[in-house]
């Protein structure tokens, strides 16, 4: 196994991060709190970064918590003006 291979078969950290907190995010929405789901966006956002740079896998799980984030931000927003 190459270098290239061990690095492709690493899962980036920031990538898991944005789906556990978008998770969380969505969890917590539904509490009446939202805040987390600016967290998700940053890992995610990082993750993203961290794909593209590293060539790690992880790509899919950064933007599942960058939908999520996005989500509960915008649901807090609403919620807040509604």
């Amino acid at each position: 196994m190459n270098h290239d291979t061990a690095r492709r078969s690493e899962v980036s950290a920031w990538a898991v991060a944005a789906l556990v907190l978008g998770i969380l995010a969505v969890a917590l929405l539904l509490a009446a709190f939202g805040g987390v789901g600016i967290l998700a966006l940053v890992c995610g956002h990082a993750g993203l970064a961290d794909v593209k740079r590293k060539r790690c896998r992880g790509r899919g799980l950064a933007i599942a918590g960058l939908v999520l984030g996005y989500f509960t931000v915008a649901a807090t927003v609403v919620r807040a003006f509604a």
